[in-house]
């Protein structure tokens, strides 16, 4: 792995690999890592994971999710063992509902395992531990305080669009989860109130089309949903807040 050059902080070149399939996760993930100061790099499979990991040097971890479009993370983490060996110790698999044999295959590889829905805090702290260890220095606590541009980040910005790309209508619910429970993370962490977060969820879920303005029953019952989900995140004195 190259090392900065003169004048160049880590904090611009040192860059972690997404892998997911949804379009809605790849966006929420790489905007919150960006704020902490890290680069992005997003595939939406096994094929162009392959492509980035080949013409890149300066990859400190990887981010695979376990079910890929053309593939698996866990295959694609074996296919790193074999070349590019020197991150296959900095891999971690975000999952979701796997079955027995998928579970097996995981804890195989030794890797970190973080469970969707996952916490930003979390995925910004691995990256820093990887960020040590790939540059044999300590692992960087908070990185906000480092170059990173959470103070100006609002993760509202991105919600619609994602929403919009969640998944069919009706929405695919586990995978409508996984996004919805990411962003609210992701606001909580940059400091929202539970009661802005509320309602920034149900105005989206209006503009990007899952809750009309008329809402049928199940139009409400989805929108109770994703409320509970939000409601999950937060703890209950924040949410009396």
């Amino acid at each position: 792995m190259r090392s900065a050059s003169r004048g160049e902080t880590r904090e611009q070149w040192v860059a972690i690999l997404h892998v997911d399939d949804q379009p809605a996760l790849r966006e929420i993930v790489g905007q919150a890592l960006k704020a902490f100061g890290f680069a992005v790099v997003s595939a939406d499979g096994v094929h162009t994971a392959k492509l980035a990991l080949n013409s890149r040097d300066d990859l400190a971890g990887a981010l695979l999710d376990v079910r890929l479009r053309d593939g698996s993370g866990v295959e694609l983490y074996e296919w790193i063992t074999v070349h590019h060996p020197r991150l296959a110790g900095r891999v971690a698999f975000l999952t979701g509902s796997v079955d027995a044999d998928s579970n097996q295959a995981l804890h195989a590889t030794g890797c970190r395992m973080l469970s969707k829905p996952f916490e930003i805090i979390d995925l910004s702290r691995l990256a820093a531990e990887w960020e040590g260890a790939a540059s044999d220095g300590p692992p960087v606590a908070d990185r906000r305080a480092r170059g990173g541009d959470s103070a100006n980040w609002n993760p509202r910005r991105s919600l619609v669009a994602v929403l919009r790309n969640a998944g069919p209508r009706p929405p695919d619910v586990q995978a409508l989860r996984e996004v919805v429970c990411a962003y609210v993370n992701a606001a909580r962490l940059g400091g929202e109130p539970y009661s802005r977060v509320v309602a920034d969820l149900k105005e989206s879920m209006r503009e990007a089309g899952l809750v009309g303005q008329a809402a049928s029953a199940e139009e409400r019952a989805l929108e109770d949903t994703v409320i509970a989900w939000c409601a999950d995140c937060y703890q209950p004195a924040e949410r009396a807040g």
